[in-house]
């Protein structure tokens, strides 16, 4: 068996082939070199080849909307892509290029599918790489997705964190002060009043200023936290906007690179 038959039986997609079919099928393909920072194929170009890497390196990626490189896959010695584009006759879903200088090994899509349709196990074992790709791109596209500064910040804040705030955020309401004020009202007009007989906070109130000497360290503590919850939550959200100028950048250099891609087409 040659060396490339050998590396055909280690691919999951071709391990069910008989040796001579093996042998048929390193007889199909065809040697490519490339070089580091080589382009293999780009978004959009016909899908006509598939690609088994004999030695080095290929990323296989995209660009989102906001123009961030997505890294889908690298494939290393033993690994095949580019078979989507063969299976749907669509344009490629994704760019591949050269991270370490590579011998790839080229088979076309009529040699392809007949060993699919030749070969039934073939195509079972290909739906299972292809669901594996699937499952890792929605991964990836799960973390490149935009943070909510909202849900960062209320994931992080625990049950005391938010106590904090509320009560912080009722100090500095209007209906503190209106229930405060009603309350030193009540309690200086039943002391000073004699409604009792004898007051039980005669003037100057001494129980009433310690009262709210001891309440005014309580909130000067939680409106303290409460501001330092803030500063977390700027720095989050300080975070994110920058996250977002990043991608903004990228994807301005993105359009940049279409262009200069359309005028050398053009030229």
């Amino acid at each position: 068996m040659s060396d490339v038959a050998i590396l055909l039986s280690a691919v999951p997609t071709f391990r069910a082939l008989a040796p001579d079919r093996l042998a048929a099928l390193a007889a199909a393909l065809r040697p490519v070199a490339v070089s580091k920072g080589d382009i293999v194929f780009r978004i959009g170009d016909p899908g006509d080849h598939l690609y088994l890497v004999r030695t080095g390196e290929v990323g296989i990626s995209f660009r989102d909307h906001l123009g961030q490189r997505i890294e889908l896959d690298r494939c290393g010695p033993g690994r095949m892509f580019g078979e989507l584009a063969l299976l749907n006759e669509r344009p490629r879903s994704a760019t591949a290029e050269v991270t370490a200088d590579c011998e790839l090994l080229t088979l076309d899509r009529e040699a392809f599918l007949r060993v699919v349709r030749e070969n039934p196990d073939v195509a079972i074992d290909l739906l299972a790489g292809v669901t594996a790709l699937v499952r890792v791109s929605d991964e990836r596209l799960r973390g490149a997705t935009a943070r909510n500064a909202n849900e960062e910040t209320e994931v992080r804040h625990g049950l005391r964190d938010r106590i904090a705030n509320t009560i912080a955020y009722f100090a500095g309401s209007l209906t503190f002060l209106f229930l405060h004020a009603a309350l030193f009202a009540v309690w200086i007009g039943l002391n000073l009043g004699g409604l009792f007989g004898h007051p039980f906070d005669p003037f100057p109130f001494g129980l009433l200023m310690m009262a709210v000497s001891l309440e005014s360290i309580f909130l000067t503590v939680f409106i303290l936290l409460s501001q330092n919850l803030q500063t977390a939550r700027d720095r989050v959200r300080n975070d994110i906007e920058y996250d977002v100028n990043i991608k903004a950048e990228q994807q301005i250099g993105h359009l940049h690179e279409k262009l200069d891609r359309l005028h050398e087409d053009v030229v």
